[in-house]
């Protein structure tokens, strides 16, 4: 493996720079994984991700291996069999012997005897493994895999932008749909919270219209975990939590422990861990607040 400390840095930058300068995310990716296999001598690279509910880790971009090889079957993302939800990279020394290789005859066919697998988060539950591949026996030192990780990293920078951009078009997408189909205020409202819960990978999502003027809660639409609780919540109650009349966004960092929030059951609070208020004007004496919600899983 033929790059040193003083070439990663360069090496490094050029990825960087692509990453922040490229359109192109197939593109970006095939030029990422070329620059890894070339740095470190490898016979290939490939890009997989890894996303619920399938469990199957579908590759985005690879260089230097054949068709026969990327086609030989699906790649499974089972936690005994597959690196991607390690924290650290995997080194497997020897394909042939070793139970983490699906299809260990396709590997003896395409001359590969060592492979390095580095892991690493994306968004929510989305995963991605770069895989380097090895046609003689390599054991890369530690300074190797954190280059490795660190250039894996920039493979998922481009990925996660890549997804964000995609929710932000299907988000826009699915509103503007319900605006111009001509539908009723309350499906309109309950398309945003739905959406908005997607798009920030939330629990839940509330969105309460205020009479101000009157001090009443006109209208309250929810998306997400159960809220139950919200039965009991009144106008004096959201208008301590959010102050809808200054307009300004609130952020609960952490909602167990703030006092502004009575109880677990209040405000949907129950495995919540921060909660955002985003207070918006409509028109005259009405308000809306918008509430998202993040935090614990069941």
């Amino acid at each position: 493996m033929p790059i040193t400390f003083e070439q990663f840095p360069e090496l490094f930058a050029r990825i960087t720079q692509a990453v922040h300068d490229r359109d192109d995310l197939e593109g970006l990716l095939v030029d990422i994984l070329a620059e890894i296999a070339n740095s470190f001598d490898a016979c290939g690279c490939t890009l997989r991700v890894f996303e619920l509910p399938e469990g199957i880790l579908r590759l985005r971009a690879a260089v230097g291996l054949s068709r026969s090889y990327l086609e030989k079957g699906e790649v499974r993302a089972d936690p005994y069999i597959s690196e991607v939800f390690s924290d650290e990279p995997v080194l497997i020394e020897d394909v042939t012997n070793d139970p983490r290789i699906q299809y260990p005859d396709a590997a003896r066919r395409e001359g590969i005897a060592t492979v390095v697998g580095v892991p690493f988060p994306i968004l929510d539950e989305t995963r991605m493994v770069l895989r380097v591949y090895f046609k003689d026996p390599v054991k890369p030192d530690s300074v190797t895999l954190n280059c490795l990780k660190a250039l894996a990293g920039q493979g998922a920078l481009a990925v996660r932008n890549a997804l964000l951009h995609q929710r932000h078009v299907v988000t826009f997408r699915n509103i503007s749909t319900a605006i111009h189909a001509g539908r009723g205020i309350e499906e309109i409202l309950k398309c945003i919270v739905e959406q908005v819960t997607i798009l920030a990978s939330a629990r839940g999502a509330i969105y309460w219209i205020l009479n101000t003027r009157d001090r009443t809660i006109v209208d309250r639409v929810t998306h997400g975990f159960d809220y139950r609780g919200l039965s009991s919540v009144d106008y004096t109650a959201i208008e301590h939590l959010f102050n809808p009349e200054q307009g300004r966004q609130v952020i609960i960092g952490d909602a167990r422990n703030d006092e502004r929030i009575p109880s677990l059951e209040r405000l949907g609070k129950k495995r919540v861990q921060t909660v955002l208020g985003l207070p918006f004007r409509i028109a005259e004496a009405y308000t809306g607040v918008m509430a998202v919600y993040f935090g614990f899983r069941k």
